[in-house]
């Protein structure tokens, strides 16, 4: 997408794409619930097998190369790119905002299942419906992106979405505490909660990848490594915790939101000439300044 477009048609093009991307993780569970509970254990991985088969055909004979200009391979050149990403305020504002909000919903997802079965002594099926409500949020988040994002732009697409989604964890806190945890002060909370993840993680994504048009690639291996270490930490913080009651789950997730906010709210604040000037062993990465999206750039004069 960084190789076909720039800015808020970036923005636009990965909220549609993981629109669709949102369908298999947040349909997963369901599905591997029922297979699991109709068929047996083992066909969750013969799907495995089976989906990754058909991922890596696809790939191989159906996606075209965009990447008209490609250079050969040097670690000392890759490692000096991710160097220059790691200084770059601007960059670890967005990846951290879109890392922190990936691990609020990674978090949600570890935990909820047990809490309903274990805690709430719902039944095993409860949990493949009551996952539509979030993944119906994430969807609808992401079509908002994809039609506002010429509107409104990637920093109001951005910010508008870690706002609701701090809201969302403000909402999820203070309804399981005052009238105690259930299914629906959960899912209400984290369905609006995943309309505003659909609303900003296109908007941080395109944005980290815009800042640098040449290292585009190295950003985007650093964006998806944070992702999902940060969520991996999360799911194993969550569980590590005592789950008799929703309290550390609520902690947790809202703690990642609260991070998410605050490191989106310092990217948006962090002064372009913050962003740090490539050193000369570096020159030979990219030529030219980072690149400002359009929104930003208006912002700056």
């Amino acid at each position: 997408i960084r190789d076909l477009y720039e800015s808020e048609r970036a923005t636009r093009a990965i909220a549609v794409v993981t629109m669709a991307m949102t369908l298999a993780p947040s349909a997963a569970p369901a599905v591997g619930a029922y297979l699991a509970l109709w068929v047996g254990w083992r066909a969750d991985f013969v799907l495995l097998l089976a989906l990754g088969g058909a991922a890596f055909a696809l790939t191989a004979t159906r996606l075209a190369e965009t990447n008209i200009d490609p250079e050969p391979l040097d670690l000392r050149q890759s490692a000096a790119s991710f160097l220059v990403l790691l200084r770059s305020p601007l960059f670890l504002g967005f990846s951290l905002a879109s890392a922190f909000t990936s691990a609020s919903w990674y978090s949600f997802t570890a935990s909820a299942p047990y809490l309903l079965t274990g805690v709430l002594h719902q039944p095993l099926d409860a949990y493949g419906l009551l996952i539509i409500l979030p993944m119906g949020g994430f969807i609808l988040g992401n079509a908002l992106a994809a039609r506002s994002a010429f509107y409104f732009g990637s920093s109001g697409l951005f910010l508008s979405g870690l706002l609701v989604s701090l809201v969302a964890g403000a909402m999820l806190a203070l309804w399981s505490f005052a009238d105690g945890l259930s299914a629906w002060s959960m899912f209400v909370p984290m369905t609006l909660s995943a309309i505003g993840n659909g609303l900003s993680q296109p908007a941080a994504i395109a944005s980290g990848l815009s800042l640098y048009p040449r290292l585009a690639g190295a950003a985007s291996g650093a964006i998806g490594f944070l992702q999902m270490a940060i969520a991996a930490f999360g799911t194993f913080l969550v569980g590590a915790l005592p789950q008799k009651t929703g309290f550390f789950m609520i902690f947790v997730v809202t703690l990642f939101m609260v991070l998410a906010a605050f490191c989106g709210i310092l990217a948006l604040r962090a002064p372009f000439a913050s962003t740090p000037s490539v050193a000369p062993a570096e020159d030979a990465l990219f030529a030219g300044e980072p690149f400002l999206p359009p929104s930003r750039a208006r912002e700056e004069g």
